[in-house]
């Protein structure tokens, strides 16, 4: 029950709201043709109409509501409507979104790492290892500085590294993102030399604990595996720190 409340909670979320929803606003607002916007409110109209269907199940009396008021012409109610049937899957597709996420959750993650705006426009570079791979990307490359808020992007073959940049693997790819006018280096090296210190001394009192015989011969399971947990995590938040600590040296 639970995994399947999990796997339909995640495609609503996370593949319909924020991806598939945010991809088309411009399709639906400042559409191309009246042909092109109708497409795309229909495609629209019967994902959120069969997710509806399988939220059902797990949000009897919110569904319903939702149902009720989504258009007139729904003549059934969801608790006797028809369970939706399987579809046929464009595996093709689906690896080219993929890939095209992840470049645009790595702009992301150095966004974050590196205490950037989401809005503020960055130079990016994307190097690919030949020409077919370079041009796969080029098709999608309006979605990609749409999405990832780019003012210029450059993909091609065996792209050098800039100096003072960001970097990321994305499959085959590397992506560069310059930082230099963006950010204070010094001060970003002296924002996560902090972080990481005080990481540092939250997990040496974790590991203390952990290291004293008479907490873990008193203390309940799981409070002791909670404290395993949380070392875990903070060794695992320090590494990461000292990766990006890296990369601003470098």
């Amino acid at each position: 029950f639970n995994e399947a409340l999990q796997t339909v909670y995640d495609f609503f979320w996370h593949d319909l709201c924020d991806w598939y929803l945010e991809i088309v606003k411009p399709r639906l607002y400042e559409p191309a043709n009246e042909l092109d916007k109708k497409t795309a409110l229909s495609t629209l109209l019967h994902v959120f109409q069969d997710t509806l269907r399988l939220l059902h199940p797990f949000a009897p009396f919110l569904t319903e509501e939702v149902w009720s008021v989504l258009g007139k012409r729904q003549e059934e109610s969801l608790v006797i409507g028809k369970w939706p049937g399987g579809g046929t899957r464009d595996l093709e597709t689906e690896k080219t979104m993929e890939l095209l996420q992840g470049v645009i959750k790595a702009v992301r993650n150095v966004r974050r790492n590196f205490n950037i705006t989401d809005r503020q426009p960055l130079k990016a570079l994307i190097s690919a290892p030949d020409t077919l791979q370079a041009d796969s990307l080029k098709a999608h490359d309006g979605f990609i500085r749409q999405r990832a808020f780019l003012e210029e992007l450059e993909i091609g073959i065996n792209l050098a590294r800039p100096a003072n940049s960001a970097s990321a693997v994305v499959g085959p790819f590397q992506l560069f993102i310059p930082l230099t006018g963006i950010i204070n280096l010094e001060t970003e090296r002296l924002r996560h030399d902090k972080q990481i210190q005080q990481l540092e001394e939250y997990l040496n009192k974790v590991q203390k604990k952990l290291s004293n015989k008479d907490f873990l011969a008193k203390a309940p399971p799981q409070v002791a595996e909670k404290e395993r947990e949380r070392e875990k995590e903070l060794s695992e938040q320090i590494n990461k720190l000292r990766l990006i600590r890296t990369e601003l040296k470098r």
